[in-house]
């Protein structure tokens, strides 16, 4: 069968091997034609073209030689769109000589053109292949420089492509790994934005390369959690000597998911937790009250994960409680009426589930205090624990 003219050609699906990068076809160089043949690798869809007799004809490109089977290439790349239009992968692809480490900051554009086209790459076209070879290196650059802009947009496409890729393709190659050493630097960071992009993107990485905590582990195995319960301690050391309000709302911000990430384990970082909470209830940060509000609700998951622990600290966190409800009840000129209220109802659910945990414990110490208080805080929270 003759193979169809250029102009023919033309009318058709337009894939040419140089759209794939280093993927080549059988009628490429390396086929069996020479590169004045007949047909061409340009149309991906045509039996006749993709592998005949013909040479690189198409215009498009010849990529290189060698490797057959481009009638199969575009199904694995995830081509986006049946017209024959150049695959988003296959132009992620053609960028990595712009952004190599020597010369990626003398190419604005090409990076610009690559962080675009890789907010379009998703599910299910992100695999462990396209990510080793096209994706992370880039962004590992984006992410390892020193200016906070490329820190950034390093972070943000680290985020999509763990929110986008399997776990299992992910765990390939220790591609996950690496992804977790590149953002660990960055929890040093003083800039509350790149602190608060990376926290984001370690809690989806983090269940990627620990998986599910399970109970029933035997006793045997290695320590589950290790590498959140490393996140956890480092985070609660900055939140000790934190003295900047902006830092003080990203670190309260996450706790509470680091809390439920760990479950039970919590029991380990318990001491450390507990200071940390009682120093944040102590200071305010502005009008809104970020901190303390997360605060307070990292303080109810450490009570629901770790409630067979409770006891031995209801007393403790009864006055912790309290003492935060009279306070806030003070500072009246300086906290707006709906923020007061929201605090106080987030510290009266925290007397809830204790006493709910200790078994009435806190019934039993809040009697006197009903009596003896005038504090409007204090009596609402004592009033919600007795209504429940």
């Amino acid at each position: 069968m003759a193979a169809p003219s250029g102009e023919q050609r033309g009318a058709g699906p337009e894939w040419g091997a140089g759209d794939f990068g280093d993927v080549g076809g059988e009628g490429s160089t390396g086929g069996k034609g020479g590169a004045g043949g007949k047909g061409g690798t340009g149309d991906a869809g045509s039996t006749e073209d993709a592998g005949g007799n013909g040479g690189a004809g198409d215009p498009g490109g010849t990529g290189d030689a060698g490797e057959p089977g481009l009638r199969s290439r575009p199904a694995a790349l995830g081509v986006l769109g049946p017209q024959g239009e150049a695959s988003t992968e296959g132009k992620i692809r053609r960028l990595r000589d712009s952004l190599r480490r020597d010369n990626w900051k003398e190419n604005e554009s090409a990076k610009c053109e690559f962080v675009r086209l890789l907010l379009q790459v998703v599910r299910p076209h992100v695999g462990a292949t396209l990510v080793r070879e096209a994706l992370l290196p880039p962004t590992l650059l984006f992410s390892d420089d020193f200016e906070l802009e490329n820190q950034l947009l390093g972070v943000r496409c680290l985020h999509h492509i763990v929110l986008n890729t399997p776990a299992a393709e992910l765990r390939c190659h220790n591609q996950a790994q690496v992804i977790y050493h590149a953002l660990h630097r960055h929890l040093y960071s003083r800039e509350h934005e790149l602190v608060q992009a990376v926290h984001r993107c370690l809690l989806i990485l983090l269940p990627v390369l620990e998986g599910p905590y399970l109970a029933n582990a035997s006793p045997g195995k290695a320590n589950p959690m290790a590498l959140t319960s490393k996140v956890l301690l480092l985070t609660l050391s900055h939140m000790e000597m934190e003295d900047r309000l902006s830092l003080r709302r990203v670190y309260a911000e996450v706790l509470p998911a680091y809390i439920d990430r760990l479950g039970i384990l919590i029991v380990r970082h318990m001491k450390q937790l507990l200071g940390v909470v009682g120093a944040f209830l102590e200071v305010s940060d502005g009008p809104k009250e970020e901190a303390r509000a997360y605060i307070l609700l990292a303080l109810k998951s450490l009570i629901s994960c770790a409630w067979p622990r409770m006891a031995a600290r209801c007393g403790f966190l009864v006055k912790l409680l309290l003492r935060f409800a009279y306070d806030i009840s003070a500072e009246r000129t300086t906290v707006h009426g709906s923020v007061q209220h929201a605090l106080l109802t987030h510290a009266a659910d925290c007397l809830v589930s204790l006493d709910r945990c200790c078994g009435g414990q806190v019934q039993a110490l809040l009697r006197d205090v009903k009596k003896a208080s005038d504090n409007p805080g204090v009596l609402y929270c004592v009033t919600t624990v007795f209504s429940e």
